[in-house]
């Protein structure tokens, strides 16, 4: 799944500040973060076919924390992979400050908080698309790990929580001003799962309207990019 990037100003940011994740990412194919799918193997060949910006699969970062050896693999980078991002599930300031610090040892460049997986396995330990559910805790989650971070942060988010109201808008303006280098936007909700086409429309509305605003980061689109033709 190829993902591509919109350098806009993003809402509700009153102080304009530069974003160290803007140049690596602009204009540039990206691969989607892939549990289960997007392993080094995979990645590797991506390259090949003109991937530039990639992500690891996601790491439960409490697993990392314990020496959980499946999740240590899981921050191997290619050689040939040009621009590498570990992702890493979390809701705790201080696990996730332990786990970027891993992150950052083991060779990434950046950061991804992953705040939009809709599966049980996350959601029901409060990580993922559950933390959308109050976007001011989620503000304050990302603050305190990328302002103790070594590398940049950027955040993936779906456009709702499981069973809850669009609010897309208002967590994208909380993760600018909380310190996030970049934003991912997957166009469906946790409870669409992957029953209904990416809405991207809703997508092209939060860049809309975040153009005349102060700020800036880069904005990811994410999903139903499956091939050649839909990139």
């Amino acid at each position: 799944m190829l993902v591509f990037v919109h350098n806009v100003p993003l809402s509700m940011c009153p102080t304009p500040r530069a974003s160290p994740l803007s140049e690596p990412l602009q204009g540039k194919m990206i691969l989607a973060p892939l549990t289960r799918g997007g392993n080094l193997p995979f990645r590797r060949l991506c390259v090949d076919y003109g991937m530039e910006v990639s992500f690891g699969e996601m790491v439960y970062a409490r697993s990392l924390l314990k020496g959980n050896r499946k999740e240590q693999t899981l921050l191997r980078r290619a050689p040939n992979e040009q621009f590498f991002g570990v992702q890493i599930a979390t809701n705790d300031i201080e696990e996730g400050l332990a786990a970027a610090k891993i992150v950052a040892e083991s060779g990434a460049d950046f950061i991804d908080l992953n705040c939009g997986c809709p599966i049980y396995e996350a959601t029901r330990r409060g990580l993922g698309s559950h933390l959308l559910r109050n976007p001011a805790r989620l503000a304050s989650l990302v603050e305190g790990i990328a302002g103790g971070s070594s590398l940049p942060v950027s955040v993936k988010v779906r456009l709702a929580a499981m069973g809850g109201e669009v609010n897309i808008n208002e967590v994208a303006g909380g993760l600018y001003d909380a310190g996030a280098a970049a934003l991912t936007i997957h166009g469906r909700t946790a409870s669409d799962r992957y029953t209904k086409a990416a809405d991207w429309g809703v997508i092209a509305r939060v860049v809309d309207d975040c153009r005349a605003r102060g700020g800036g980061m880069p904005i990811v689109g994410n999903g139903d990019i499956l091939s050649y033709a839909d990139a």
